[in-house]
């Protein structure tokens, strides 16, 4: 999943892409793509929904609850125990009674021992949380502006789309841009702070 779009940056940017111009749509989705990427890697959060099949807990005391090792959970679609003592073939045994509450999940059995509860369930964000689409806008324009200068030597002329901004891109605009992105990767490191 995408943490921003085209529309995004279009409306940003006050113009609009298309496969002629000098920033095509799909180069621009491709810097979508990356930037979200390293919003990842930044954050050590994944913003967008993830289907996580067949984890598997050790349990060293017994317990009818578990965090699961990524969150926040939306969903838990199955819970089971180890009904075998054998850990090379391990039979599972489905739990019926199960419930996620606050990232927690709770079952109706007390489980413990080594490889002894394994878990699906589905951790995310069923929506990009604002603050992660503003930040990743804000980096796509960015990069843009900065491989544009790369190319062209001038950081007073940029080249987007059909467009092309003159001395609109002072070195004041182009710091107070960096500022915003800093500001949004604070923003944003809530959830680091929440989540990790």
């Amino acid at each position: 999943m995408n943490y921003t779009t085209i529309e995004n940056v279009e409306n940003f940017l006050q113009t609009t892409f298309d496969t002629q111009s000098d920033v095509t749509i799909s180069y621009v989705e491709q810097l979508i793509d990356s930037t979200s990427s390293e919003i990842d890697s930044i954050t050590g959060i994944s913003f967008s929904k993830q289907v996580v099949t067949d984890e598997v807990h050790d349990l060293p005391v017994e317990t009818k609850s578990i965090l699961p090792r990524n969150f926040p959970v939306i969903s838990v679609e199955n819970v089971e125990y180890r009904s075998n003592a054998d850990e090379w073939n391990p039979e599972w045994t489905t739990m019926e009674n199960f419930r996620s509450e606050f990232d927690v999940i709770h079952f109706s059995r007390p489980v413990v021992g080594k490889q002894s509860l394994r878990l699906s369930y589905t951790y995310g964000f069923e929506e990009v949380p604002a603050e992660v689409e503003h930040l990743a806008t804000l980096m796509v324009i960015r990069r843009l502006i900065s491989e544009d200068d790369a190319r062209n030597g001038d950081i007073n002329q940029l080249t987007v789309g059909p467009l092309r901004f003159t001395n609109n891109l002072s070195a004041a605009r182009l710091q107070t841009l960096d500022q915003s992105i800093s500001v949004q990767l604070r923003r944003v490191g809530k959830y680091k702070a929440i989540f990790k």
